[in-house]
């Protein structure tokens, strides 16, 4: 009971169904698409350059699925899922307070 489990997708699968795997896959895409979108707009924003909003996508979600999909637990990998589905409003907020700055200092 000590050891991490192996497989989080088919832990998933297999307690709360296949509606269930699709549900917790659902919000993985949705911030994913919601993210790059708020990405998008820091580099139109001139906050970030192309590369640096694909780099910081690609390191912050690539390991989180990579724990999740091998060795979180249900508790851990539900609160990595609340950082997950709130991340491109923390984004959102940055983009913002960001931009009110620049605003200011012209």
């Amino acid at each position: 009971m000590k050891l991490g489990i192996h497989g989080e997708f088919q832990r998933v699968l297999t307690e709360n169904g296949i509606i269930g795997l699709i549900f917790y896959l659902f919000i993985w895409v949705k911030s994913w698409k919601r993210s790059k979108l708020e990405l998008i707009r820091s580099v139109n924003l001139n906050l970030l350059t192309t590369e640096q909003s694909k780099y910081l996508i690609s390191a912050v979600y690539f390991p989180i699925i990579f724990y999740v999909g091998t060795e979180a637990s249900s508790t851990r990998s539900f609160i990595l899922l609340g950082i997950i589905s709130i991340l491109p409003d923390i984004v959102s907020t940055i983009n913002q307070n960001r931009n009110i700055k620049k605003k200011e200092n012209l």
